[in-house]
């Protein structure tokens, strides 16, 4: 487990923090909040990372930024965006090479819906596992 440095900075200084602290060039986030991985999605997603900086999943529902692929060439760029209090991971978009990896290259998977949700809540579990 990695803590962030300076508190209050979301999760932009986690990514920071998680990549400074990674052994590996290319590192996998996820929120930890979305607790229905899909190993083979990840693969899928892996296969881009040797040319992109990012490699992000996106759906009709927007891009998933913690659900993703960063490589450790990004460290120069967060650590610009946290100084200047940009805080928002998207704000990497526009100076990182990304792979955006929409809908059509993942309808392999029937259950995209529930590798994507957000589980916040006692409600939140119950309610996706009655689907």
């Amino acid at each position: 487990m990695i803590q962030d440095e300076i508190l209050e900075r979301g999760p932009l200084e986690g990514l920071y923090q998680g990549l400074k602290a990674a052994t590996f060039e290319e590192v996998f986030f996820v929120a930890c909040d979305m607790p229905f991985l899909e190993a083979e999605l990840i693969r899928l997603l892996a296969k881009w990372t040797p040319e992109y900086d990012i490699v992000v999943p996106r759906l009709k529902s927007g891009a998933h930024p913690l659900h993703a692929f960063y490589h450790r060439r990004c460290l120069p760029e967060i650590k610009r965006k946290l100084e200047a209090g940009h805080l928002k991971v998207g704000d990497l978009y526009q100076t990182c090479s990304i792979r955006y990896v929409g809908e059509t290259e993942l309808q392999a998977f029937e259950n995209l819906s529930k590798v994507f949700c957000n589980v916040n809540t006692p409600e939140d579990w119950s309610a996706i596992l009655k689907e």
